[in-house]
């Protein structure tokens, strides 16, 4: 099974053969473009983990995923971005950039990608003090949630400031709650 884990960061691996990963995918998708995307992303993965390196071809497939329309690859280009940011810093780099995109819903996948595996510190916590910030109220409201879920009382005062400013009715919410959360492990 290809693999790659350091110790303090995370597993990464691709089931054996490959083509079951795409598999799975067809669990929530039968379009046969996104089935091809989807494979195309695990083999640039493979690709990387193999080699212990990334090169601009196996960028260019992961950031061409997580641009997808199709949720199913996006959502696992965003796992494997954020999991590949912790062993190649140009692929911490890269995923970072993209939330300079003046797409907001590629903003929005960025912050969305802060789940169940995160960017290394201090990366996340500056990613989302900057997202806190976005022309757009649910990329905040995101970030609001994530900073909420990370428990990242260091950005307290952040989300406080933008509380004074935020018209957005939900995106209010979304700071209050993170605001109150952070407030009660304080």
């Amino acid at each position: 099974m290809p693999s790659l884990h350091e110790p303090g960061k995370p597993h990464i691996f691709i089931l054996e053969p490959s083509e079951r990963e795409t598999e799975n995918a067809a669990r929530y998708t039968d379009d046969p473009r996104a089935l091809s995307e989807y494979a195309l992303l695990v083999a640039a993965v493979v690709q990387v983990i193999e080699a212990r390196s990334i090169d601009a071809g196996a960028l260019s497939s992961l950031e061409s995923a997580f641009r997808s329309t199709h949720k199913v690859v996006w959502d696992a280009a965003s796992r494997y971005f954020t999991l590949l940011s912790h062993y190649f810093p140009p692929v911490l780099d890269h995923f970072v950039g993209l939330f300079s995109d003046r797409s907001a819903q590629i903003r929005l996948r960025v912050v969305q990608a802060q789940w169940s595996s995160q960017l290394p510190e201090p990366h996340l916590t500056s990613l989302l003090r900057r997202a806190l910030h976005d022309r757009a109220p649910r990329v905040r409201a995101f970030a609001a949630d994530r900073i909420e879920q990370f428990e990242l009382i260091e950005l307290l005062p952040d989300l406080e400031h933008r509380l004074r400013e935020e018209s957005h009715q939900g995106t209010r919410e979304a700071l209050e709650h993170a605001q109150n959360a952070l407030r009660a492990l304080a």
